[in-house]
């Protein structure tokens, strides 16, 4: 069971990947030339790979007891939170030139991937 859930997550995660690789290949064309930056890419693995790594670990600890889950899902969400602003002040520093577009890239791109993962946890929450 848990191995078809997380094969049906990573088919999903493949498709918002591609539909926003697309969506961002379509606005870089045609609309926004001027702030094209060769960082999207990166940034779109980036949160690939946090989403699914997040979502692995709370499919195995959901076996476990509520509070067990409860607790694994405030550590990652901390972890990601420290590691998002450490990339952020990074960037910040070093690329002040591009930092307004990759500060706005990066938080559309969180609050994509939060709300997906979000709603495939609460999925699977509820079939437990």
């Amino acid at each position: 069971m848990v191995q078809k859930e997380f094969k049906l997550f990573l088919f999903k995660v493949s498709i918002l990947s591609v539909a926003l690789l697309v969506i961002y290949g379509i606005l870089i064309n045609s609309f926004l030339k001027l702030y094209s930056f060769n960082i999207f890419p990166f940034l779109l693995l980036y949160f690939i790979v946090i989403t699914i790594c997040t979502y692995f670990i709370l499919l195995k600890t959901n076996a476990l007891s509520q509070i067990k889950f409860i607790n694994r899902y405030i550590l990652l969400t901390t972890i990601r939170l420290f590691l998002n602003i450490i990339i952020i002040i990074v960037y910040l520093f070093n690329y002040k030139s591009t930092a307004i577009i990759f500060v706005i890239t990066f938080l559309f791109l969180y609050a994509i991937y939060s709300v997906f993962e979000i709603i495939s946890i609460l999925s699977i929450i509820k079939k437990k």
